[in-house]
C-alpha cells in the first residue's frame, strides 16, 4: 500500500484515474493479509472505463477494516455458506455513503477529486476531526514557521564519528570534538546534554591550520585509508570540513517506533542526519513551539503522513512530510497562551517520558494537550477522536510488527 502515499505511486495513480473506475480501496487496521510478505497490503477493486466523465462520476469507496477477515467471512473454502457470507459482505464495503460500524469505517468520495500526487492514505486513514480542522485558518504548516533540516551527512561515519576510544588513541584535542547525538533511542527526557550523547564528531571549521596536531595525523590516516575520495567527501574542500549547519533547538525523530518526543538539545550537541533538527526564527517562543510538537495533535499527524517501510513498524518521517504538518502558528498566540504552553511544557519536562500509548494517560501530559486542544478549539468529542485515533495508529504498526515476527 506504499503507493498511495509516496512520490513512486503517482504515476501508477495517474494511470489509475485514467483508465478506471476505482470502486475501492480496502485495507485492514488490524492484520497482514501475507504473513511471509515484508510489505502492507491493500485490495484495489477497479472497473476499466474509456469515459472520462463517467469515470469523474463514480464514487470510490476507502474501506478500513477494523476486525480480522476470518470474522468477515467465517466459513472455510469449501463451505457453501461462505458464498453467501461474501455476497452479504459486498454492499457493507460498498455503501453509497460515508459510515463507520464496528466492522467498517468507510469513506466515499468523488473519483473526480482525486489527485494522483495526493496521499490517498491519509484519505483512508485520518479521523474526521482531521479532514473537518485542516482548513482552519488558525493553523500553519511547520514549514511557515520553523526550518526542519537533517542533521549531518559526513560521506564517512566510521571516520568522523569519534567513540571514546578513538579519542583516546589518537589523542584528538578536545576543541576538535563536539558532542554528537545520532539517535533518540534509548533517551527519554525532554532535555538533552553532551551527556546523552555515545558519540563525538570530528569538525575541523573551515580554514583551521591543524598542521602539528594529533588531528593532522588522523586526517593523514583518512586519506590513507581512501575517506578523502568517497563521493560525499570528494565534493568538499578541504574534504573533512563540513558545512556548517543551523543550531538545533529542538529535534525530532526520522525514524518514530513507540515514543514521539520532541526533546529540546543543549546548545553545542551536533545532530546526525538520522534526526531533523529544527530551528525557530526569533519571534517563536522555544518553550510553546516545543509543547506544541509533543502534542497528541502533533503525533498524529506524524502518524498520517509518514510512512512504514518494508512492513515493518517503524514510522518514517521525510523531512517535507513533517513540514507539512499543521499546527496553531506560534508567531500569533497571544501571552497568556504562550504562558500556558510554556508552563505545561517545563512541568512535563522534568520527568521521564514513556511509549506514547502509555504517555495519553498521564495527568502532566493532559494537561499539555488539553492546552493544544484548547487553542485549537476542538470540542471534547474532537479531542476523544483525536486521542482515540492516535492511540489505534499506534497500535496497527506495533501489531505489523508482532504478525510480522510469527
Amino acid at each position: 500500500n506504499g503507493w498511495l502515499d509516496v512520490a513512486y505511486g503517482e504515476k501508477l495513480k495517474q494511470f489509475l484515474l485514467d483508465h478506471f473506475k476505482i470502486l475501492a480501496i480496502i485495507e485492514s487496521g488490524v492484520e497482514r493479509w501475507f504473513d511471509d510478505a515484508k510489505i502492507n497490503t491493500c485490495l484495489v477493486v477497479l472497473e476499466k472505463c474509456s469515459g472520462p466523465n463517467r469515470r469523474a462520476a463514480n464514487m470510490v469507496r476507502l474501506v478500513r477494516l477494523k476486525r480480522p477477515l476470518r470474522t468477515l467471512i467465517p466459513y472455510a473454502a469449501t463451505d457453501y455458506r461462505r458464498l453467501t457470507a461474501l455476497e452479504q459482505l459486498i454492499p457493507r464495503l460498498l455503501p453509497n455513503d460515508s459510515r463507520h460500524t464496528p466492522d467498517t469505517a468507510v469513506r466515499v468520495v468523488a473519483q473526480a477529486d482525486l489527485r494522483p500526487a495526493a496521499k490517498w492514505g491519509l484519505l483512508l486513514r485520518a479521523p474526521e476531526v482531521y479532514r473537518r480542522r485542516r482548513a482552519e485558518p488558525q493553523l500553519a504548516c511547520l514549514h511557515d514557521w520553523a526550518v526542519v533540516q537533517r542533521g549531518f551527512t559526513t560521506g564517512a561515519n566510521q571516520f568522523f564519528y569519534l567513540d571514546q576510544a578513538t579519542v583516546e588513541k589518537w589523542g584528538l584535542e578536545p576543541q576538535y570534538c563536539r558532542p554528537l547525538l545520532k539517535s533518540l533511542r534509548g533517551l527519554n527526557r525532554l532535555h538533552l546534554t553532551a551527556a546523552n550523547c555515545r558519540h563525538e564528531l570530528l569538525w575541523i571549521p573551515p580554514g583551521e591550520d591543524v598542521a602539528g596536531t594529533a588531528v593532522a595525523d588522523y586526517l593523514a590516516w583518512g586519506e590513507s585509508q581512501g575517506f578523502d575520495r568517497r563521493s560525499t567527501c570528494a565534493v568538499r574542500q578541504p574534504w573533512y570540513t563540513l558545512a556548517a549547519q543551523t543550531p538545533a533547538q529542538i529535534v525530532l525523530p526520522k525514524g518514530v517506533w513507540r515514543r514521539h518526543m520532541a526533546p529540546l538539545p543543549e546548545a553545542g550537541l551536533m545532530i546526525d542526519q538520522q534526526l531533523y533538527q529544527v530551528a525557530l526564527p526569533p519571534d517563536v517562543p522555544l518553550a510553546a513551539a516545543a509543547a506544541l510538537l509533543n502534542s497528541a495533535w502533533f503525533a498524529l499527524q506524524c502518524e498520517l503522513q509518514g510512512r512504514l517501510n518494508f512492513g515493518a513498524g517503524v514510522l518514517w518521517l521525510a523531512g517535507y512530510e513533517l513540514g507539512q504538518v499543521l499546527l496553531p502558528d506560534p508567531r500569533y498566540l497571544n501571552g497568556e497562551q504562550v504562558d500556558r504552553l510554556t508552563a505545561v511544557f517545563t512541568a512535563l519536562a522534568q520527568r521521564p517520558q514513556g511509549n506514547t500509548d502509555e504517555e495519553l494517560a498521564q495527568a502532566d501530559r493532559a494537561a499539555l494537550d488539553t492546552a493544544v486542544f484548547d487553542i485549537l478549539g476542538f470540542s471534547a468529542a474532537e479531542r476523544q477522536e483525536t486521542l482515540d485515533a492516535l492511540q489505534d495508529r499506534l497500535a496497527t504498526r506495533q501489531r505489523t510488527v508482532h504478525q510480522t515476527a510469527r
